[in-house]
């Protein structure tokens, strides 16, 4: 009899080993808008989307079905991510569209998220303009304000480094007054009268300070004129156009 008790365990352990193997799962195919995007399974990485679409066997019950994938130049990332309740031993499709984010992996990591959803990001090009009133410089990977203030605000050159250092825009707190060769790489030779890339939208046809004082007169930092694109030694105290970067 004891024997015959031990037997039935032993089977009744097979049976569920069984069942858990063969009947707890079910299929999945899961389908993106990104070729190439890893496929997390709540949070633990499983597969990769190959051609468009990847079957494979997943856990029944509710689960996070997450895809990902940095682009090349490890500038943008792409993300989706949704709720399924898969059915044990049943065939599920899964669509899961994904948005593009700038990739930085920061401490402003959310803010760069937020940022990325009022980017037009549908064409690659080098310079994106959000409408919350800031330019995104992919070489330079520069973010520079420009809201209605870019325009407005004049300053001394020590107000202006403490104007961008207190600013808050978008999320972003570590705003700084640009260097001389920052301004300039947003000089754009071939526009008349505003010489400035054609992204920005609240310019106007001034000096603005740099962060680039003189080594020998403390009492002089550079400015670059937004109608020539030229620049020049001015005292600190002369009251000049303010855009802060990050």
């Amino acid at each position: 009899m004891k024997k015959l008790v031990v037997f039935l365990s032993a089977l009744a352990l097979l049976v569920g080993v069984f069942y858990t193997i063969f009947f707890s799962k079910g299929k999945v195919g899961i389908s993106s808008n990104v070729n190439g995007a890893y496929i997390y399974i709540d949070g633990e990485k499983k597969a990769v989307i190959v051609e468009g679409y990847t079957d494979m066997d997943v856990e029944g019950g509710d689960r996070l079905i997450r895809v990902e994938r940095i682009s090349d130049d490890g500038e943008w990332r792409y993300f989706g991510e949704k709720k399924v309740f898969v059915k044990k031993n049943t065939y599920t499709k899964v669509y899961i569209n994904t948005r593009k984010y700038l990739n930085k992996n920061d401490k402003n990591q959310k803010a760069w998220n937020a940022l990325a959803k009022t980017l037009n990001t549908s064409q690659d090009r080098r310079y994106y303009r959000s409408s919350k009133g800031v330019v995104y410089d992919k070489k330079t990977q520069l973010l520079w304000q420009d809201d209605e203030d870019a325009k407005k605000v004049k300053k001394s050159w020590n107000d202006a480094n403490s104007y961008c250092s207190l600013l808050n825009l978008l999320g972003f707190s570590d705003w700084r007054l640009p260097s001389q060769k920052e301004l300039k790489s947003i000089v754009d030779f071939s526009r008349y009268n505003l010489t400035i890339r054609k992204a920005f939208k609240n310019v106007k046809s001034d000096w603005y300070w740099s962060s680039t004082d003189s080594e020998s007169d403390i009492g002089r930092a550079l400015s670059v004129h937004f109608n020539s694109g030229d620049d020049y030694w001015y005292g600190k105290s002369t009251a000049y156009s303010v855009r802060c970067v990050r």
